[in-house]
């Protein structure tokens, strides 16, 4: 019975092999064909069998199994068994089967991988393998030289050691080895080899490859010796790799393990940041991009523990770090990211014109993208630098906190948010010191297009050459763009007060607009002030171009500026007007100012309608006026000055009166170049034709007449302030008469010298009269009379010296009505006017 079964089988052995395959088979593969006889030397023939599955054909023609001659038993096999096999055909072939590609292997799958603990010799002459994603066919040699040996020839040159249910070996090959042969492969590096300097040498590049497969694992092990640049914006960006890339492939779960803890990769962007950025002396050097942790690849993604950038010099200091980077098979991504930049002396950027002592830029934040939205989420973006210097501007302190979030919607355009703030300690700029200034603001917007940044900034306080000028500043302005093109700025500052060594203006209220165009380079504002005591002004600005405007308003504004130069002084009327502008910015500033019908008084002084209108400009060198005009109705020392006619110029700050001419008790008076700062000079003041009846007429002298009129010039010495008059001169400029008659005085001093009486009447020739002054006011006379007493026909010559404090003398000698009376009635009078002409 056993004998006819033994027959059966061998008679139908090609159906019973087929029947029994579809239990041992894996699912969805299939024997097509199958020829082969049993013997005893070789043991088994197949002359063909063929298997299918959804994606693969393969075809073996001319196999033999032979286990030798001798008895049979298991060390014969493991000693003696080979198989010979002619020709193997693999055709691999794209799939309908949706499934495929998406199923991961069973446990029995891997099984089957899984190697013998021996192997028998294998000698294949011709292995074909073809696939749908190679140009070309493969074709290769297998041979067994021993059985601890495998050898691969052909297109493929490689050696295996095989045994121990493990299969190792090396091998060298290239890129342009996968390139040549899958078409997917040089389909998908077309648009990388525009990136790459050397494509031909980065495919040519020789990888030696050691791999260990053991049925459930493939583990490998890449030399790699490379050195190439990558082309980025028409620059190229050396990168060398060198050292041993570690692969490890879990066969059951698809999952690749990568290590490139033994692969050195640097890259050196100084000369590109050079080029794109404009930045020519950052110099970070050769960076080190280093993976601390193996990288995982598998069906759910890739996964990247940590990715880090460091300099290879200056103690290998950490630049920028991710973590925990995730990409999903829908390509779904989340990172975090680290950027911290530390150095001290100028290590990565040497600029002899930028100088700092340390630098410490941290930057920290996730990124988040899916199929439906994309997030960048920077919490923490510090940025600490202290003593930089630029040129000769200096900071001692800058430290600034920033979060910034950016998040894009499906469809929609990155909707940005953030706050942030920015500490400025001890700002200088030559003789400018700023100190304490707080920046603080938050951004928001629906689109990048239209974002808007409020800011809320303060200054403690601004200092020239060591006076504090400005104190308390504090300003919010909102800024917003429009389509990354157009910005406009709405905001308010307060200036506690500005001060110099001899003027405290107060607080100041600023309203700005500012407008801009960023395509066009084109930006308009305007800047309305208001200072103390109400006094309004503008400043208007496109581009380089700046005008200032302080339109006509009362001068009386001015009052409480005034009073703090001079504490007696008070401007009772008048008109103020300023313009300011560089309406061609290489050249000079163009001002101008009017003062129209301007009264003052200071002390027992009277200024009475005083006008100017002139034009001046302002450069490097300072203030520039050339013969400005000056007219003044009426100054009033005592003495009143009419119709006041002078001009004023101004040379490099330094005021200088070209001349001033006035009249004066019926005649005039004249001064020039008059230089109105500290240095020593000797003016010249000229006297002419002064009406000696009107002079006396001030004196409120009874009884005493005088006719004639007199000229001289006073020689006054000024250093700082006046200082003296001396040895001036004053003498008639014809004949004229003196009369005394019941004059008190006079009587009192006639009783003692009886000669004096000569002196009631006099027809004089002569006048004259030394002139001496000092800085307290003390006025010494020489005077001398030559003529004839008609009346007793007795010639007169005759010297007197007088002695008068004429601060005294002015006080005394007061006009009937008061110079305030006199502007208060000249006052009334234009309204009486204004309201007339209504």
């Amino acid at each position: 019975m056993l004998g006819f079964i033994t027959l059966l089988l061998f008679l139908f052995r090609n159906s019973v092999v087929l029947w029994a395959s579809d239990f041992w088979l894996p699912e969805n593969t299939a024997i097509e064909c199958l020829d082969f006889d049993i013997g005893k030397s070789p043991f088994i023939v197949i002359n063909s069998i063929c298997f299918r599955s959804n994606d693969l054909e393969i075809e073996i023609t001319d196999a033999e199994y032979d286990v030798g001659s001798g008895s049979i038993d298991k060390s014969y096999f493991l000693a003696q068994a080979s198989v010979n096999i002619e020709r193997i055909f693999v055709h691999h072939f794209e799939s309908n089967d949706s499934n495929i590609g998406n199923e991961k292997p069973t446990n029995s799958s891997v099984d089957l991988w899984s190697l013998p603990d021996l192997l028998p010799l294998i000698q294949v002459k011709h292995l074909k393998i073809d696939s749908y994603l190679m140009q070309q066919p493969v074709n290769l040699t297998l041979s067994q030289p021993n059985r601890s040996e495998l050898v691969v020839t052909g297109d493929i040159e490689a050696k295996f050691a095989v045994g121990k249910g493990k299969v190792s070996g090396d091998l060298i090959w290239s890129g342009q080895l996968l390139t040549t042969n899958s078409q997917l492969l040089d389909t998908t590096t077309e648009p990388y080899q525009n990136f790459v300097e050397d494509w031909q040498g980065l495919m040519n590049m020789p990888i030696h490859t050691s791999f260990q497969y053991t049925g459930s694992t493939l583990q490998s092990n890449h030399t790699i010796n490379l050195e190439n640049k990558i082309t980025y914006n028409d620059c190229g960006i050396p990168v060398n790799l060198r050292g041993d890339l570690v692969t490890e492939l879990t066969l059951s779960s698809w999952q690749i393990e990568i290590n490139t803890q033994g692969l050195d990769i640097n890259i050196d962007v100084d000369k590109c940041i050079e080029k794109t950025l404009n930045i020519e002396d950052l110099q970070l050097g050769m960076l080190a991009l280093s993976f601390p942790s193996s990288i995982s690849v598998s069906n759910s993604g890739i996964n990247i523990p940590i990715l880090s950038l460091t300099s290879t010099s200056k103690g290998n200091p950490l630049l920028f770090k991710l973590s925990q980077v995730n990409i999903n098979q829908q390509n779904d991504v989340r990172l975090d990211y680290q950027l911290n930049l530390s150095s001290t002396f100028n290590e990565f950027y040497d600029n002899p014109k930028i100088r700092y002592e340390h630098l410490s830029l941290q930057s920290h934040g996730t990124l988040y993208k899916n199929q439906h939205e994309f997030q960048i989420n920077g919490d923490r973006n510090i940025i600490s630098m202290t003593n930089l210097s630029i040129e000769q501007n200096h900071i001692k302190d800058i430290n600034g906190n920033i979060s910034l979030n950016l998040v894009k919607q499906s469809n929609q355009d990155w909707k940005p948010s953030g706050k942030g703030s920015v500490t400025v300690k001890n700002f200088s700029a030559g003789e400018i010191h700023i100190n304490a200034l707080q920046n603080q603001f938050t951004l928001s917007g629906e689109t990048l297009d239209q974002t808007e940044i409020e800011f809320s900034n303060s200054i403690q306080s601004i200092k020239y050459q060591d006076t504090n000028v400005v104190k308390n500043i504090n300003s919010q302005v909102t800024l917003k763009f429009d389509q990354n093109q157009y910005f406009s700025a709405v905001g308010k500052s307060k200036l506690a007060s500005i001060s110099s060594a001899a003027i405290k203006l107060g607080s100041i209220d600023i309203i700005h607009h500012i407008n801009g165009d960023l395509t066009a380079n084109n930006y308009t504002g305007n800047h309305e002030f208001t200072l103390p005591a109400g006094l309004l002004g503008n400043l208007f600005h496109e581009n380089k171009n700046i005008n200032v405007l302080v339109p006509e308003q009362p001068v009386t504004y001015l009052n409480p500026l005034l009073k703090q130069v001079l504490p007696d002084a008070n401007l009772v009327m008048g008109k103020l007007e300023f313009a300011l502008n560089n309406k061609n910015p290489s050249k000079n500033l163009s001002a101008n100012i009017k003062l129209d019908s301007v009264s003052l008084e200071y002390q027992d002084y009277q200024i009475v309608n005083a006008h100017m209108d002139e034009s001046f400009s302002i450069d490097s060198s300072g203030i520039q006026l050339n013969n400005g005009k000056i007219t003044i109705e009426e100054i009033n020392v005592g003495i009143p000055l009419t119709e006041v006619n002078a001009s004023l110029s101004i040379l490099n700050n330094v005021p200088k009166l070209d001349f001033a001419r006035a009249q004066i008790i019926g005649g005039e008076v004249a001064l020039t170049d008059f230089w109105l700062d500290n240095r020593k000079q000797i003016l010249k003041l000229d006297i002419e034709d002064v009406d000696l009846k009107k002079l006396v007429e001030l004196q409120n002298q009874d009884g005493i007449e005088v006719t004639g009129e007199i000229s001289g010039n006073l020689p006054i010495s000024w250093s700082s302030g006046f200082n003296n008059i001396d040895k001036g001169t004053l003498i008639n400029d014809g004949p004229g008469k003196l009369k005394i008659s019941n004059n008190e005085a006079f009587n009192a001093i006639k009783k003692q010298q009886k000669e004096l009486a000569f002196l009631e009447n006099v027809e004089f020739s002569k006048l004259s009269s030394e002139v001496s002054l000092t800085d307290d006011g003390w006025l010494d006379l020489k005077i001398g009379i030559n003529g004839v007493n008609p009346e007793k026909n007795q010639e007169i010559n005759f010297n007197y010296t007088h002695k008068e404090n004429i601060f005294t003398l002015f006080k005394s000698m007061r006009i009937t009505n008061s110079v305030q009376n006199s502007i208060e009635k000249r006052l009334k009078q234009k309204l009486s006017n204004k309201d007339n002409n209504l």
